[in-house]
């Protein structure tokens, strides 16, 4: 093969990849790292060694370039703070409450200390789980179990003390903390850019020249009102067209209102954007107001 081509071809080999990694920016994504202590065998939130394993998780999440958010600084006075096993649906009440900055995904994790059921206690196993939710479709993306840390020795009766489960627990929780945030790590970045290439692919298909950024799905939900039927539907037919469309489903259908849950990899402001474009494309007056995946699409009386 003659050298040029060559050259060629490797030129073409490192501008892909790295138009792949500029996409998979890890800093375009915010992550709500939040303990689930619902089983009441699991190590509750308000003690010092469950703080440790957070900590380690967030800090892992921090340092490949996820924005971490901290709960209680996103909340403030909104939510009642250090409750303890709270239910799965509060956690994502909070996490859509949270709209500055808006939470992409939630990462759960629960940890469990088991110890030999005998009155001479000698050893302790910690395991962790976790699970990883996409905020914006009520996705569960993946669970996720970390090899377990047996064999500890601890003292003869710590099970029954709570104390002595504490120091044991905290000796190792940061390790496992850090072990559990390696593997949410890769797994992360698996999933972001996995949908940041699926849009490229798309695009590349379509010959899209209009820039749209390849970020996770999210779900809109967009309110018409003041359009007859045959002015949605033909509004409709253009929401297929706009760059990263995923998929949308009529939930609401009434003579001038309508309601649509809109899939799409687009950021909130594109999709602002296009809304706009499809207006002005269909000569109606208007005015369209979105705030936190929720748009409202207003056509003035002719």
């Amino acid at each position: 093969m003659p050298n040029f081509q060559l050259r060629r071809m490797l030129c073409i080999a490192m501008l892909m990849a790295t138009v792949v990694s500029n996409t998979v920016d890890a800093r375009d994504y915010n992550v709500l790292v939040m303990g689930d202590d619902q089983n009441k065998k699991a190590l509750a939130r308000n003690t010092r060694p469950f703080e440790q394993v957070m900590n380690a998780i967030s800090r892992n999440l921090a340092e490949d370039g996820f924005r971490v958010i901290d709960e209680v600084m996103a909340t403030g006075e909104k939510f009642v703070q250090g409750r303890i096993r709270r239910p799965k649906q509060e956690l994502f009440d909070i996490a859509k409450l949270i709209v500055d900055p808006p939470i992409d995904f939630i990462v759960t994790f629960t940890v469990l200390a088991e110890f030999e059921t005998s009155k001479t206690v000698k050893f302790m196993t910690l395991r962790s789980s976790s699970q990883i939710f996409a905020v914006g479709t009520n996705q569960l993306i993946t669970n996720l179990q970390t090899t377990p840390l047996k064999d500890i020795p601890t003292e003869n009766l710590c099970n029954l003390r709570k104390r002595c489960r504490m120091k044991y627990i905290g000796e190792h929780a940061e390790k496992l903390g850090n072990q559990l945030g390696a593997t949410l790590v890769t797994h992360l970045r698996a999933y972001v850019g996995k949908t940041s290439q699926t849009v490229l692919n798309e695009r590349e298909e379509l010959g899209s020249n209009q820039e749209v950024s390849a970020g996770i799905i999210k779900a809109h939900r967009l309110t018409f009102e003041g359009f007859s039927a045959n002015d949605f539907f033909k509004f409709e037919k253009s929401l297929k067209n706009f760059p990263g469309y995923v998929n949308h489903r009529i939930i609401k259908l009434y003579r001038f209102t309508q309601q649509v849950y809109y899939e799409t990899q687009a950021l909130e402001h594109e999709v602002i954007r296009n809304l706009h474009q499809a207006v002005n494309k269909g000569k109606s007056l208007g005015s369209i107001d979105c705030s936190n995946l929720l748009c409202r699409i207003k056509k003035y009386p002719d």
